[in-house]
């Protein structure tokens, strides 16, 4: 089995080793965490007019269709540089999870612009009491005068200052586990915002009688869809960590940083 890199590869791992050496040095990277959350930086414009949001994407959203060896060399280049963007938590786990789940109207609403990097996105899975298992949480989700209504508390939530919009699991009568979008303004939205310890954006979502439209509704049973995409965050993020040793975690579990 020939575990070489390809010509393309090559080429991309080339490309981002010279874009992260000119634009993410200790005094760039500084200048974008204190950057405002409200646009793209002019390096997340660059990853667009590269084609590298489109990348880990399949033809059939979009995308360029990239396989888990270009997001290798992509994570593990981030990681080298130490680029403080949300690569993986604003665009590949949301945008992989609305490539899976929502249907054209939807892919066209949410996923066609992140790919194009007129936004980012949060995945809020993570509850306190259900120690990073994903799918026995206590956040609810009910339909009433037709319309959804959630209730419940997201922790650590990676992105989630950053994101035009957050995907929320939640659990439904039926006993199945549901998956929204839920955009930032929503009323009944509150937001605790803070930096992990290696100075991600996170935050803590509460969720009080949140009502969406019928279509904010991505999957009535996500949970084989969410376990892979779960499954794919941490294989970035050990790919990641090789980049530049062992300052990325682990695992998908995160810390606030007092």
């Amino acid at each position: 089995m020939d575990f070489a890199l390809t010509d393309e590869q090559r080429m991309l791992e080339e490309t981002l080793t010279r874009l992260v050496a000119d634009q993410v040095s200790p005094e760039q990277r500084r200048a974008m965490l204190e950057a405002s959350a409200q646009e793209a930086s002019p390096l997340w414009r660059t990853f667009a007019e590269l084609g590298l949001l489109h990348m880990p994407f399949s033809e059939d959203v979009g995308g360029l269709g990239g396989d888990g060896t270009d997001l290798m060399i992509i994570m593990q280049a981030l990681g080298r540089g130490l680029v403080p963007e949300a690569y993986l938590y604003g665009l590949v786990m949301p945008g992989q999870l609305l490539a899976i789940c929502a249907n054209p109207a939807q892919q066209e609403r949410w996923l066609a612009p992140l790919l194009e990097g007129e936004h980012q996105l949060a995945l809020a899975w993570q509850e306190h009491s259900a120690r990073y298992d994903a799918f026995d949480i206590s956040t609810q989700a009910r339909q009433q005068d037709g319309q959804w209504q959630l209730n419940g508390r997201k922790d650590v939530v990676m992105n989630l200052s950053n994101a035009a919009a957050t995907l929320v699991s939640a659990q439904l009568p039926s006993g199945k586990l549901g998956l929204f979008i839920v955009p930032a303004d929503t009323q009944g939205v509150a937001l605790r915002t803070y930096r992990t310890m290696d100075d991600q954006p996170a935050g803590d979502l509460t969720l009080n009688n949140v009502p969406l439209p019928l279509d904010h509704c991505l999957s009535e049973d996500v949970s084989d869809a969410l376990a892979q995409v779960l499954a794919l965050g941490r294989a970035a993020v050990r790919r990641g960590n090789r980049g530049y040793g062992n300052r990325l975690r682990p695992n998908l579990s995160v810390f606030k940083r007092a």
